[in-house]
């Protein structure tokens, strides 16, 4: 099923192997973290936190609440580990701080890089695994959703997981080895990924594998030994079913026919196929290494290991035209296949560099040269972008990212001269580009204002509300996302899409006062209804979708109500 792999150059030592995975995932951990207790949470990742508060509040862990209302979007895992970390390192008052929602989605990414290394060994080699880990280590995928609460990342490392195990049990069946542990293993990751956001990318992932199979004309009775389908199921499903039985028994049906869980966000049609969003979207997720695509193409046909390139192939295809019958494009829904395309690339871009290698040509040290070149003016790029940010807004540069961007320029500086004076081993170009990779994205992490104002303009004002509205007059939100203030202000909110609404809010409050957070193109409509006081505005240095106002509305009284000046 598998042929054995060339090789031009000598395999990694076993001890080299594991000292430089390692370092792998210490890199992944620590650009992972970097920044994630300095940056304000954004909209969605709001509800990951507040949503564990209130279940803590609540003391149920079972129906997930935000807002005091249930919220059926996803399922519980996430709000689960976001509570655990707070359990682990909150102080009394028990709060989640924003850092305590990231943090899953750091070990979470570091949990994934560690099965790429693992699916690239097992269907490669040493170096192609290492190389994988460090492109998924160096993403902008990565980086992105390590720094973010979303569920992301969770539920890649628990598919990324899957498709590891299902390739090693794969690998096995070709010399007539047990692999059934591996299979269940594959089994239970989909059942904690299906907790985790939903069913949807295992059943995916299932038909890219039964696709793979079924092209290498596998006879049925290895298929049924790889993917055990029937007691794999009624493992998965033994693990995942509790909690949505336990949901559908505790929340109205109503309530849960219109929520996510059941899959009305998914609406599937054919013609969605002729918006290829997906196919330039996955790429973005693997930047910078996106370079290496054209060998990886080529993986399929003319590599040694043909098969296990096919694998990750169709895998992957499979995910992107599946998943372009949907109506939603956003780059995300593409984590889970991160690791395949990280294994993918890293084996083309290994393959490349063995062949030019062996034909003695030095154009394998200049195309390291140039990746290494462009590497240093992305990060010289960087620390200009920075410094010219932080001066529009008035603040001093940010002294610990400047200072990791320069380290990481000297690292390339010296990386060069390497280059340029010896060809050293391709682990070490691996290595070195890495490290200036990380670096810049260490830097990005600890630089606020590599990130969007609106979130901190947000978090300021929603900070800002206890002290300015008492306890006794309710808040709410119109075309403000409401989220933010739900999580920083400490208070449930009112979200109103009119002004009857706001009216009728209004008509029902015993103080007959009500705190408004709206955009400020909206005062004019609501001074020809109410009385309007402008308690806080904050404006940033973006268009007026980046400016927010808090209001104090008190009700017209009648002489106001018809025209007559106050």
């Amino acid at each position: 099923m598998t042929q054995a792999s060339a090789s031009n150059q000598a395999p990694l030592p076993g001890r080299v192997w594991w000292a430089l995975t390692i370092a792998v995932l210490v890199a992944a951990s620590i650009g992972g973290v970097a920044g994630i207790a300095e940056l304000p949470l954004d909209s969605h990742e709001a509800f990951v936190a507040q949503t564990a508060q209130e279940m803590h509040n609540r003391g149920d862990w079972l129906v997930p609440y935000f807002n005091q209302q249930p919220r059926l979007a996803k399922p519980p895992v996430g709000y689960w580990l976001t509570a655990l970390t707070a359990t682990a390192w909150s102080r009394q008052p028990w709060r989640v701080e924003p850092w305590h929602a990231r943090l899953p989605s750091v070990l979470a990414g570091v949990a994934a890089v560690g099965f790429t290394i693992w699916m690239g060994r097992e269907l490669f080699d040493r170096e192609t695994g290492l190389a994988a880990g460090l492109l998924m280590t160096t993403s902008v995928g990565y980086f992105n959703y390590t720094h973010s609460a979303r569920p992301e990342m969770l539920y890649a490392a628990g598919c990324t997981a899957a498709i590891a195990c299902f390739a090693r049990s794969w690998s096995l069946a070709a010399t007539a080895s047990r692999g059934t542990p591996y299979t269940y293993g594959m089994w239970l990751a989909f059942a904690l990924a299906t907790l985790t956001k939903g069913p949807h990318v295992p059943a995916i992932l299932i038909a890219g594998f039964l696709v793979f199979l079924l092209t290498q004309r596998t006879a049925a009775k290895t298929i049924l030994h790889v993917l055990r389908p029937t007691t794999g199921l009624l493992l998965c499903l033994a693990v995942a079913l509790p909690w949505w039985w336990w949901v559908y028994r505790a929340v109205p049906r109503e309530a849960l026919g219109q929520s996510e869980l059941t899959g009305s966000a998914l609406r599937i049609g054919w013609s969605n196929l002729l918006d290829p969003g997906f196919v330039y979207r996955a790429p973005t997720l693997i930047l910078p290494w996106a370079v290496f695509i054209p060998p990886a193409v080529a993986l399929p046909w003319r590599s040694p290991r043909r098969d296990s390139a096919r694998l990750l192939a169709w895998t992957v295809a499979v995910m992107i035209v599946l998943m372009s019958l949907g109506s939603r494009r956003h780059a995300y829904y593409l984590l889970p296949i991160l690791g395949p395309m990280a294994v993918l690339l890293g084996a083309g871009a290994v393959d490349l560099f063995r062949t030019l290698a062996a034909s003695g040509s030095p154009a394998s040290k200049r195309c390291w040269g140039w990746i290494l070149a462009l590497h240093g003016v992305g990060g010289l790029g960087v620390i200009v972008w920075l410094w010219g940010f932080a001066e529009t807004n008035q603040r001093p540069p940010p002294a610990m990212p400047l200072a990791l961007f320069l380290l990481a320029l000297a690292v390339l500086a010296a990386t060069g001269v390497r280059v340029w004076w010896q060809a050293p081993q391709p682990a070490f170009h691996w290595i070195n580009s890495a490290s200036v990779i990380v670096l810049v994205f260490v830097g990005i992490g600890y630089a606020g204002e590599a990130r969007s104002s609106r979130r901190y303009l947000h978090a300021n004002l929603a900070q800002a509300i206890p002290r300015l509205v008492p306890p006794e007059v309710p808040l709410a939100a119109w075309e403000a996302d409401a989220s933010v203030f739900v999580y920083y202000a400490h208070r449930p909110v009112i979200e109103c899409r009119s002004p009857q609404q706001i009216r009728t809010a209004l008509e029902h409050t015993p103080t007959h006062r009500l705190a408004l957070v709206s955009p400020p193109g909206r005062l004019a409509d609501l001074q020809n209804q109410f009385n309007v006081t402008v308690l806080r505005e904050v404006i940033g240095k973006e268009p007026d979708e980046h400016c927010i106002q808090l209001l104090e509305l008190t009700p017209l009284v009648p002489s106001q109500a018809q025209g007559t000046p106050p």
